[in-house]
């Protein structure tokens, strides 16, 4: 077999491994096509020896993910070894390392390098993009490059000034209280002129609003062409 021909083989051994075994959770493919003793490289460092863990893996992975599906993007093949980038979808169904099902889908990449002899994978080393998965899954909060703060909500703001500005023209006692509960967190600061100086903390401005109301007839409101810096 010329070495065109081996690269292809080698190549298409690894496709039928994805296709035919990983997503059907095709045991008897894994068998087939892997050596028993099979070395696994993770993304941690740590190597796991054997093909018993890598079939049990593959198990676990379809009670968590029944649906799970790997797709090969790409492949390229160079000597005895078999470059893979896939994307690879699923829905948590059932447990997972202790974490209970909740209906959530991923979709993610990963890259995968196997070293194929004889026909079968002996070797392989993988990354997958696994801090992805928690962030999908709901275990961990989304990461925010360049630590900046998330483009601001301009309708949300209007909106939310509007509504203090309707809370301070109301003749509910009420109203007022409740709108600066809600729209202001406990440590607002109010910085204001010679009748508010410097308000600090929500609790000291509900209570210092409503003893400036004797001092004006008419309430104040929001006009009607109302609109913030930057909302243009």
């Amino acid at each position: 077999m010329n070495s065109v021909n081996l690269l292809e083989r080698n190549k298409a051994i690894v496709r039928r491994a994805i296709e035919e075994g990983w997503n059907p959770a095709n045991l008897a493919v894994i068998d087939e096509l892997y050596a028993t003793d099979f070395v696994f490289h993770q993304e941690s460092g740590e190597v796991v020896r054997g093909l018993d863990f890598f079939k049990t893996w593959i198990a676990t992975i379809h009670v968590a993910f029944p649906d799970i599906r790997y797709r090969i993007e790409a492949m390229y093949a160079e000597g005895d070894k078999v470059a893979t980038r896939y994307t690879v979808r699923g829905t948590h169904q059932g447990d997972f390392r202790g974490l209970p099902a909740n209906g959530r889908s991923f979709d993610l990449t990963g890259h995968l390098i196997h070293r194929v002899v004889n026909g079968g994978k002996t070797e392989g080393w993988g990354i997958w993009d696994r801090l992805g998965l928690l962030i999908q899954l709901g275990v961990m909060p989304p990461i925010r490059l360049g630590g900046g703060s998330p483009p601001p909500d301009t309708a949300a703001n209007i909106a939310a000034t509007r509504r203090l500005f309707e809370a301070l023209s109301s003749r509910d006692p009420e109203v007022l209280p409740t709108a600066i509960d809600e729209l202001m967190i406990p440590e607002f600061v109010t910085h204001g002129d010679a009748l508010f100086p410097l308000v600090y903390g929500r609790d000291a401005l509900r209570q210092a609003i409503p003893g400036s109301r004797p001092l004006f007839r008419t309430p104040p409101r929001p006009s009607s062409g109302f609109s913030p810096k930057g909302a243009r």
